[in-house]
């Protein structure tokens, strides 16, 4: 039987994101705040690396709850992606519904960066202006997710909640 690590060894998120992506994803959300889905940010791939460093750090069980969270997460911007997990954390790993898909997900700031704040100002009002569809966003979450669920090979629950799959862009 596969040794799980004591809670005093087990690595955080934050320190999961950094051993496991390698530098291709930052663990803080107000890094990419306001930006959307961008793949460029987030993708099948940082999701794989996340995943690995989940199941071989925390366990099955935490592994687990890592992909039920995906199966229902609506907002695959980082920002929302990252304060999702970290709410999963905070939660002991126990996957609760409720828990995601929030409103202002996609936005974070924290504290006062050496703009003296404009960073965050500007954060708000772009996403105050940005056009929100919600459609386009949950078809950007699918092709973030799909892949990922694909190659670890768990089927994905969700459809889109269109009648041609593509959220009538061509």
């Amino acid at each position: 039987m596969k040794n799980k690590p004591e809670p005093s060894d087990r690595k955080s998120v934050i320190e999961i994101i950094h051993g496991y992506t390698e530098g291709r994803m930052s663990a803080r959300p107000e890094f990419y705040s306001g930006r959307g889905v961008n793949t460029g940010d987030l993708n099948h791939k940082h999701l794989k690396m996340i995943y690995t460093g989940i199941k071989k750090e925390l366990g099955d069980a935490q592994a687990e709850a890592f992909v039920e969270m995906l199966q229902v997460l609506k907002d695959m911007s980082a920002t929302g992606f990252l304060n999702s997990l970290y709410r999963l954390e905070d939660n002991g790993w126990k996957f609760d519904k409720a828990l995601f898909n929030r409103k202002n997900d996609g936005i974070a700031f924290h504290g006062v960066d050496q703009d003296g704040g404009l960073s965050a100002m500007i954060t708000v009002m772009e996403t105050m202006h940005r056009k929100h569809e919600p459609a386009m966003d949950e078809f950007m979450a699918l092709t973030i997710i799909r892949p990922f669920l694909a190659e670890i090979g768990v089927e994905m629950k969700r459809k889109p909640k269109t009648q041609t799959g593509y959220c009538g862009y061509y």
